[in-house]
């Protein structure tokens, strides 16, 4: 079960990379990643064998 929190969080941060290149650019899609992947509240929930992680898709 947390392989699957670790796929969907790794593909939340792809997301977050092409919506971010889509608006802004190569640098942008790199930073947005960047602040998703460091973010504790993205964090926090990204480790929880819940719901959240899919709510981010």
């Amino acid at each position: 079960m947390r392989s699957l929190n670790t796929l969907l969080s790794t593909v939340s941060m792809g997301g977050a990379y092409g919506l971010g290149k889509f608006f802004l650019g190569h640098r942008g899609g790199l930073f947005f990643a960047a602040l998703v992947a460091i973010s504790p509240f993205y964090l926090f929930h990204s480790l929880n064998l819940r719901m959240y992680t899919p709510l981010v898709l």
